[in-house]
């Protein structure tokens, strides 16, 4: 059963949440949705469904603050005391989760996976309200490159020093924007992410409860 944002129903013992970056036109992502492969991924390494958080995807600070609040609402109302919570986003969906690290009444985030997100000064992670944050890039991907802000040019950088820095290889030099597509690829997240996601287990982590929580990957 999917996590459930209304009734905060959540059979599994811990909330794994995916955001999407920045939606041109009116297009909804559905790449990430229950049933397609790169959903499945990510549920074989988390042991439980995705709950796949939606915003409107503007391409604007004001955009991302406003989505990091709806998200911080929507897993207060999820996450019960005791749940691990895990979170990854691709591109500027990162920085949505960034901001929602350094919100008042943000949960203990366990694992924070950014993909091919635009890293810039005016975005930083809580680092004391996350357990293990991986950042995945490629050289390859240029739109990375150029999601910084405007008063420094545009350009944002790869790495993060805040991160575990995972350089997944090229993705494809002729094809930039594909280059950044792939990076929320299930060959990306299987190849290159999938072993390096350390589970909170009980008594590790500021959210779990002993009696409640249980992170059991691939039962």
């Amino acid at each position: 059963m999917e996590n459930n944002p209304v009734n905060g129903n959540d059979p599994d013992g811990l909330l794994s949440v995916y955001v999407h970056g920045t939606v041109f036109g009116n297009q909804r992502p559905t790449y990430a949705d229950p049933g397609t492969p790169f959903n499945d991924a990510l549920k074989a390494t988390y042991g439980e469904d995705i709950y796949v958080f939606r915003w409107t995807g503007g391409n604007s600070v004001s955009a991302r603050t406003a989505a990091a609040t709806k998200l911080l609402n929507e897993v207060q109302a999820m996450l019960a005391p005791g749940e691990q919570f895990n979170f990854v986003g691709h591109s500027h969906g990162g920085n949505v989760g960034k901001e929602f690290t350094q919100l008042p009444g943000a949960p203990f985030v366990d694992t924070f996976v950014a993909l091919g997100t635009p890293q810039r000064v005016d975005y930083t992670i809580n680092s004391g309200n996350v357990g293990q944050y991986i950042n995945a890039f490629t050289r390859s991907d240029q739109v990375q490159r150029i999601g910084g802000p405007v008063w420094l040019g545009g350009l944002a950088t790869r790495q993060d020093d805040a991160a575990t820095n995972v350089n997944v290889g090229s993705q494809g030099w002729l094809s930039p924007l594909g280059s950044h597509f792939n990076m929320r690829s299930t060959e990306v997240w299987n190849n290159n992410i999938d072993q390096l996601v350390t589970p909170a287990f009980p008594g590790t982590s500021p959210n779990f409860d002993l009696m409640n929580s249980v992170y059991c990957k691939g039962c």
